[in-house]
Parts: C-alpha cells; structure tokens; sequence
C-alpha cells in the first residue's frame, strides 16, 4: 500500500518490553506519570500544535483524534470532529466496500470504541466485519492480494478487536484462535518474530512443537508486535488471568484477592496455552538480548507501542508501578527532542509523530485496561484463589470467597465509587451482603447509603455503574425502578445489558423485546418506551402492574 502506512511497514513498532531492569539507561526524569508537571506541559504544547495541524488520511485523523478523546476532548472539539466526519464517510457502504488499509480500518474502530460505541455502533460493527472479512487464511492480516499475513498489521486487526470487545462487540473466537494459532506457528527458534512468516512450524510426531527458521526478517519492531498480539489473544481467549495490585497494606485484607496458582485455568480447547506461554517466554528472552531504548527508525511510534505493549504485559502479570522506569526514559527522551512549536519530527509527517508521542505519555492503553477492567478472565471477576484464612470461608461459583469482615457500610459505598482499587473486583463476590448493609445503613441526614451511590451513579466508571445496578437489582426495593430504567439507556452497552438484567430480577419482569434490542436502536427506543409505561402504571398503583 503506498503513502504513510506502507512506510511503517518494516521498522515499526520498534519497541521492547522490560522484563528486568537491568540495562536500562536512567532517566533525568524521575518518577513521571502522566500528571507529573513536566508531562503536563509537554501535553500542553503538543495539543495545540495538533489543533492546527491535519492528516489527509483515514487513519492519520482518527490517530489525531484519539489524543484529543484520550486527553478528555468529546464531540465537540474540531479534531474530534473531523475524524468522526472520516469515519462516518467510510463507512457509508456496506463491510464488504468498506477498503481502508487494515492500519485505517483498526485505528477507525479504536477511535469509535473510546469516543461513543453505543452511538456509533453501526460504524464499528461495519469496521469489524471489514476487518474479520480481510483476515487471510493463515490468521493474520497483510497486503491485499498476498496469501502470507505481517506481523505489523495483524497487531492492529487484533486491536482493534480487543477494543472493540471491550465495549461490547461480539467477534466470533475463531477470528482470535486463528490468530493465536498463526503466531505461534510463525516464530522463529531464536524466539523473535518475522514480518512475514513465510514458513510454519510443526507438530512432531513425538508431540514436541518444532519451530522452522524465518530468515533475515526478524526485527524488533514485528517482535514486539508479535508479542503484543499474544497477550492481547491470550486475554481474548481467557488463557491469562489479571492479578489486582496489591499495593495498600493498610487496606482490609478480606478484600485483596490471592491467586493460587494450583487452580487450572480454562483455556480455549483449540489453542494450546502452554504453546502460547512458551512463545512469550522465548520471545521475551529475545527481547532482553536485543534491547536498544532508540530504534534507528520510527521512534514515536516506538514510543505509542512500547506504552501499549507494556501496558497489557504489566496488567497480565499485575505488576504494577506507579513510576515505571521505561515511562521516565521515554519521557526525558521527548523533554529532549520536542520542538519549540509543540512537535516531535522523525521519520513520519509531523502530526502523526506528534500523536505517538501524546498517546505514549497519556498512558493510553493503559487508560484502556482500566476502563475496560476486564483484562485477563474477559469479565470482571475477584476472590479467585484461596485466602490465607479460610475458616469461614465459602465457595461459591467455583471460587474461595471469604466474607466482607468488619468494613464499614461508609467505607463499602467509597470502595464501590472507586473502581480503580485493586480490591473492587472482589466486592462482586458480595452483592447481596452490599445490598443488605448500603440499605439498611442511614447518613446523618437519614437517607440511605444506597442513595448515596444513585447520585453519583451517572459520573462514575462504567464498572462501577455494573456494581451498583446489581446492587439495585438484589435491593427487594421497587423505588430503584426509575433508576435501572434510566440506565438502559446509558452510553455503555454492557451498563445497558446490566440494567435490563437487574430490572428484570427486581420486578420480576421479562421484557418482550429481550436483550438483543439494547444494541438496535430501531428497537431500543421501543423497549425504553415499554418500561417507561409499566414503571407509570406501578407509580399509580394499577391492577397487575406491581409484581
């Protein structure tokens, strides 16, 4: 493909992830995050370079316009705007005419997921199909008109489809296992990855894996692509697990999950886990011997896909950091070379340099996991391996859970608003218990602690919104109706699905449209309409109405 993405082709994404810190260069910038000052006011001068600055190209907006929407920009900032307008445009026909390059097609996709998937469902699911329909035979993505896949682009058509899942989406699991099963079988005996693998491992016949030498074309940019996608295919596929930090000793240990590491996990049947772990390993191996902190070529984007890499490494490994060493190289490197107007130039345009570097010093993909909070098992999940303490503990679903303890009913609403904690995802294991104490515990002003997270519950994170509709939903409390009906028509998708669920449980109620109709909105205006109406019967006590 000829123009900006053809350019990317080989020497992108050239990046490492650190697994050890021995050997990396020290940083004159110490303990950055993205709200340190000096990341700040890079931030600052770079944004409003890239308010005057443009990309003719699908993608080159759409890159733009995520900085904008990864910053807190919505529709109404101009490059917000514009890439929509793109994306709106390409989307004009049906999947099948829809022929940006695969580099367009998965920006376009993870722009829509961050801004608005629920208003821009019908754009995203084209962009899927689009992107499942141009997957080659092998499981990868590449150039058209080629049999072989590239590493490069199939980290975009996988996430693309991580994204997009997240939100909501459903693609079908072979679209995933292909991929998996293509990586695999393409990496080269010394661990790294090729562009293109033109050869594929096999299968002996005394079940050993044996690997076929790639060839010149392992580089350190498709590696770390490579490795990219295993752990993006991995999560996708329920292979790994996410482990909470467990970082605040002064919080109550009943809520800090502990992973056995004896319990087996349940990977899908036609990928093998152990095949997929061992080439993380090995490429991870290959990535400690060949480090370098500057590529010869492409920096920025280095930079955007070490954030990204690293981002799902560290959240399926939970090892996180608040200062991570890499974040400080990598932000003395742009403190250096950034230019007096706010830009970064190499070897790109300079509004697509620009980008890289923004997104690298948000944290973007980082901000991904997060609000996606799903990393790892693919639904929110806590408690799954067994406490230190198991006296009066239980198990339910096939987990230890061990009882909330003395928590205040005060300390349980903050927990509940803050689903940033590590300890949240535990607080699921409890619903019913959180229902009883948020319920029956009154503020100073003799409203109940529930009321409390009603208020707050347009503001805060899509995972906290899920609590507290099942929190609602397990209340025995029809004064909640209004408010899950309110939420079936929330932005989110799965906050949508939540709500029909716990309106259902609550009023003991099944809507006649079914679940399908929240994300059809020919039919979901309708499905509102009908709970609307039931809920104004109920308020005025008619005849059949109350459950």
């Amino acid at each position: 493909m000829p123009g900006f993405w053809s350019r990317l082709v080989v020497g992108t994404l050239c990046g490492l992830f650190l697994v050890a810190w021995c050997g990396m260069p020290q940083s004159s910038v110490r303990g950055a995050t993205p709200e340190s000052p000096d990341v700040k006011s890079m931030l600052a001068k770079a944004m409003k370079y890239l308010e005057k600055s443009s990309d003719e190209r699908l993608g080159g907006k759409c890159l733009i316009g995520l900085v904008f929407v990864k910053n807190g920009k919505g529709e109404d900032h101009p490059k917000v705007k514009e890439a929509v307008e793109a994306c709106l445009a390409a989307t004009q026909g049906e999947p099948e005419q829809i022929n940006p390059d695969i580099y367009s097609t998965g920006l376009a996709t993870i722009f829509l997921c961050n801004l608005n998937p629920y208003k821009y469902r019908e754009q995203i699911e084209k962009l899927l199909k689009s992107m499942t329909l141009r997957q080659k035979a092998c499981g990868g993505w590449g150039y058209p008109g080629e049999e072989l896949g590239d590493t490069s682009m199939t980290q975009y058509g996988a996430l693309s489809i991580w994204e997009a899942t997240k939100v909501g989406f459903n693609v079908p699991e072979e679209v995933i296992e292909n991929t998996a099963i293509w990586l695999i079988r393409i990496q080269d005996p010394s661990g790294g990855w090729p562009y293109k693998g033109t050869h594929e491992g096999t299968m002996t016949e005394s079940g050993k894996y044996k690997r076929i030498n790639q060839g010149k074309e392992i580089f350190l940019g498709v590696t770390t692509a490579s490795l990219g996608v295993s752990f993006i295919c991995a999560d996708l596929l329920g292979i790994i697990t996410v482990v909470p930090r467990e970082d605040d000793p002064n919080f109550p240990t009943a809520l800090i999950p502990v992973v056995d590491d004896a319990l087996p996990p349940n990977p899908n049947q036609r990928v093998d886990a152990q095949l997929l772990k061992k080439a993380q390993e090995d490429g991870r191996t290959w990535f400690r011997n060949k480090f370098e902190i500057k590529p010869n070529r492409f920096p920025h984007y280095y930079l955007y896909a070490l954030e990204r890499y690293q981002s799902f490494a560290e959240a399926a490994e939970g090892n996180f950091v608040k200062e991570p060493n890499w974040y400080n190289v990598g932000v003395a490197h742009l403190k250096k070379t950034q230019k007096e107007d706010g830009s970064w130039k190499e070897d790109l345009d300079d509004p697509i340099d620009t980008a890289f570097a923004c997104l690298f010093l948000l944290r973007s993909t980082k901000k991904s996991i997060e609000k996606a909070r799903e990393f790892g098992a693919g639904k929110l999940a806590g408690g799954n391996r067994l406490p230190t303490d198991v006296k009066d503990a239980t198990v339910r679903d096939q987990k230890v859970v061990r009882p909330l303890g003395n928590i205040s009913p005060a300390q349980l609403q903050t927990l509940i608003l803050d689903s940033e904690r590590p300890e949240f995802a535990a607080l699921l294991d409890h619903v019913p218990e959180l229902a009883a104490r948020l319920q029956n515990e009154l503020t100073p002003q003799k409203t109940p602690l529930i009321d409390g997270l009603i208020a707050k519950f347009p503001e805060t994170t899509i995972d906290s919104k899920i609590l507290i509709l099942r929190i609602l939903g397990e209340s025995d409390q029809l004064r909640h109706v209004g408010v899950l009906i309110r939420a079936l028509e929330d932005v989110n998708l799965q906050v949508r699905r939540e709500a029909l669920d716990n309106l259902e449980r609550l009023t003991k109620r099944v809507s006649v449209a079914g679940p399908q109709a929240l994300g059809d909105p020919s039919k979901h205006a309708a499905l509102v309409a009908d709970w609307q109406a039931w809920h104004a019967r109920l308020q005025n006590d008619e005849p059949g109405a109350r459950p």
